[in-house]
């Protein structure tokens, strides 16, 4: 059994001395098949690079993971390849797309909000379709019996995996709104103060090395210098939130409107799963255009997107994104602090990429209609666009 150091793949300097002997020819078969892959580490390195770097350099680190690849498997012979989640960094999608390429095939587990469930995937691009006929004259007991009693009663149980979520999306709207947080803003080194605090013990890791996956490809950096970037962070989603939240709208249940939730971003849901549209700009234009014109879109941000420690958002979803929604006449946001749940439940329909709501949506018996690949596509009332 041969075991990797995982940090050889994450940093620059570790990974241009992944192929120092007998490195892999690279030819344009290759490079044109995998193409796809390449475009997708651009996009994911963003996450990796809170000081930007050139997309030169980022192929340069794309190439060096490639040739790995290519002759890690061409080195060894393996029936299939298993990963614990999707592919959601640079190193593994390199691995998972040079696997497919060369006909291994690649499963991964899928986390469902089903508590206690996950999917075995092969393809993170590609999905079940079920028959347009199937269990169609089936009795609702049937139905039951072909999936279990208890997995039945699990689907309408409350999620955990939500549950986790909200509490957590409380506790950053809590810390938003603190009178105590606001003081500390007038410090502006919050975040120091959440370490020491946190443990006194804490402080003496400050001049450690960090590793914080939003500067991997900028190097190692010391945890007082993570602290430092994340307290300038702050003062930025500030802004940021502060622009969003004075354009939120009275929500008005009578009207007729569409749900959607903006995913936190960069994570998984959005890229891969989201495919195209993890620009999800792209996706409400095509609701707005496509709707009644009496109907509204009442469209929610994540608080986790306005989160300080979140360093990786940094290159997403500045003022103008939400300049670009407002823009749009059906458009309405709706404040972080209101829950989701009647909003779901009062839509006519819930719209996501691949987010939980699309599933919360389902169970409640409303149609959702998804732009991405999440776990729950198969079902029939979840229009794939």
């Amino acid at each position: 059994v041969e075991i990797y150091d995982q940090n050889q793949f994450e940093y620059p300097d570790l990974i241009v001395n992944l192929n120092t002997s007998h490195p892999h020819l690279l030819d344009a078969n290759v490079l044109e098949s995998l193409h796809h892959c390449e475009a997708l580490f651009l996009t994911i390195s963003d996450r990796l690079s809170y000081f930007p770097i050139s997309v030169a350099e980022r192929k340069k680190l794309y190439h060096e993971l490639l040739r790995f690849w290519l002759k890690f498997f061409s080195d060894n012979t393996y029936d299939k390849v298993m990963m614990e989640s999707t592919p959601h960094m640079c190193w593994d999608n390199v691995l998972y797309s040079v696997a497919r390429y060369l006909k291994i095939p690649v499963y991964y587990l899928e986390r469902t909000t089903i508590n206690n469930r996950v999917i075995l995937v092969e393809d993170y691009r590609k999905s079940e379709v079920l028959p347009l006929n199937f269990n169609q004259n089936e009795s609702m007991e049937a139905l039951i019996n072909q999936v279990d009693h208890n997995l039945f009663e699990s689907v309408f149980a409350q999620s955990l995996v939500i549950k986790r979520s909200n509490r957590r999306l409380a506790k950053t709207n809590a810390e938003y709104l603190s009178v105590s947080d606001k003081i500390r803003k007038l410090l502006d080194l919050h975040e120091i103060n959440r370490i020491v605090k946190k443990k006194k013990s804490n402080f003496l890791k400050l001049p450690k090395k960090s590793r914080h996956s939003a500067t991997f490809f900028n190097g190692r950096y010391r945890n007082i210098t993570i602290a430092l970037l994340q307290s300038i962070h702050r003062r930025l989603m500030r802004k940021i939130r502060k622009f969003y939240e004075n354009n939120v709208q009275e929500l008005d249940m009578s009207k007729k409107f569409v749900f959607f939730p903006l995913h936190l971003q960069p994570e998984r849901t959005s890229t891969p799963l989201g495919g195209f549209f993890e620009h999800q700009e792209f996706a409400i234009e095509i609701l707005n255009k496509t709707i009644p014109d009496d109907w509204l879109i009442y469209v929610k941000e994540n608080p986790m997107q306005f989160y300080s420690l979140y360093l990786k958002s940094r290159h997403v979803k500045g003022i103008s994104f939400y300049k670009k929604l407002l823009s749009l006449d059906k458009v309405r946001f709706v404040s972080t602090e209101v829950s989701s749940k009647p909003l779901v439940e009062n839509a006519q329909f819930t719209s996501t990429l691949s987010g939980s709501a699309g599933w919360e949506s389902l169970v409640n018996n409303k149609p959702c209609i998804v732009f991405g690949n999440p776990w729950y596509r198969p079902c029939q009332s979840c229009y794939y666009v």
